[in-house]
């Protein structure tokens, strides 16, 4: 059965959305077009591509890049690419590598006010930031690039995961809450996800400690740097539990590798970050019903099949473990 429901979910993966966060659309409430992905060639960048609704926002140009250099002091050291949101490039800063990214995206800037939380605890360095532009330090290859063991990729991101939540700030500024990205799957009506959205309100609804979470965890956003060991890129920023966290791991990096591997990522999360398993798979099963709505909402309808399969396993494991108690 986990075959045929590989080979089912390939079908649909190579246009697949990676990205956590909610569009901007539903973020932010401005109007939005859905674009095709800009094809960019990620081997030396770390930059991932994000198949998701555009808000029709002033798309950064090459002018833009230009005063970001003006004002911040960077020189180009590469083509500039664009990505949906951005308009990125390799630049030097102050004797040493680095990409600017130029964005009026409102998720992406919030990304870069977690960066600057973080100060350099499990992620990239902001270096520079002013307006719509962020110079970041250089950083290298993927997870998925370096670590072809399963165990082992997901121990790093484990660590990395760590290292950010210890960092969480005193106050958390405006950040969103995890509870405003749950908003779609409270909207839903498909009562597949009744027990779902009964078991993602108490969640919510716990007294836990929030943290400052990346929201986009997963093998192509932990990178590698010589100097300074394993980094995330690309936070979300938002506010919640930090088991949240790790659910996003479970859909990547790819849908022979998420289901299965489904089993064995669960017993070694749970043991490498010290969450009960039961409420990993809770976690899990919530995360997964609200990425595939997300699609459903974007109108990708093939693309929400691998995120609802893993609720779907993660359910069922839910299930078991009641049989068994």
């Amino acid at each position: 059965m986990v075959r045929k429901l590989c080979v089912a979910l390939l079908l649909c993966w190579s246009t697949r959305r990676r990205g956590a966060g909610p569009t901007a659309r539903r973020a932010c409430g401005v109007e939005s077009v859905c674009l095709p992905c800009v094809t960019v060639d990620r081997t030396d960048t770390g930059l991932g591509c994000d198949h998701r609704l555009v808000p029709l926002i002033p798309t950064p140009s090459t002018v833009d890049l230009e005063n970001a250099a003006a004002r911040l002091g960077f020189k180009l050291a590469g083509t500039p690419f664009r990505t949906q949101t951005s308009l990125l490039c390799p630049v030097t800063f102050e004797g040493q590598r680095g990409f600017v990214k130029v964005t009026n995206d409102p998720e992406e800037l919030t990304g870069a006010r977690a960066l600057e939380k973080w100060a350099g605890n499990g992620a990239v360095r902001v270096l520079a930031r002013q307006g719509n532009a962020v110079v970041l330090e250089y950083a290298g290859l993927p997870v998925r690039s370096v670590i072809p063991d399963d165990t082992a990729a997901t121990t790093v991101l484990c660590a990395v995961a760590e290292r950010l939540h210890s960092h969480t700030p005193e106050g958390f500024d405006g950040f969103p809450t995890l509870q405003r990205w749950f908003s779609s799957l409270f909207a839903d009506t498909d009562s597949r996800f009744d027990h779902i959205r009964e078991i993602a309100d108490r969640l919510l609804g716990r007294s836990d400690r929030p943290v400052l979470l990346h929201g986009d965890l997963h093998h192509d956003n932990v990178l590698y740097t010589p100097r300074r060991g394993w980094l995330a890129i690309d936070p979300k920023g938002l506010a919640g539990p930090r088991e949240f966290d790790y659910c996003n791991i479970f859909t990547n990096p790819t849908p022979h590798v998420a289901v299965g591997r489904f089993d064995s990522r669960v017993k070694a999360i749970a043991d490498t970050a010290g969450i009960d398993p039961v409420d990993l798979l809770r976690w899990i099963a919530c995360w997964g019903a609200l990425s595939g709505i997300w699609h459903l909402e974007d109108g990708e309808v093939a693309r929400a099949s691998l995120p609802h399969a893993i609720a779907a396993l993660a359910m069922e494991r839910l299930g078991q473990c009641r049989m068994t108690s």
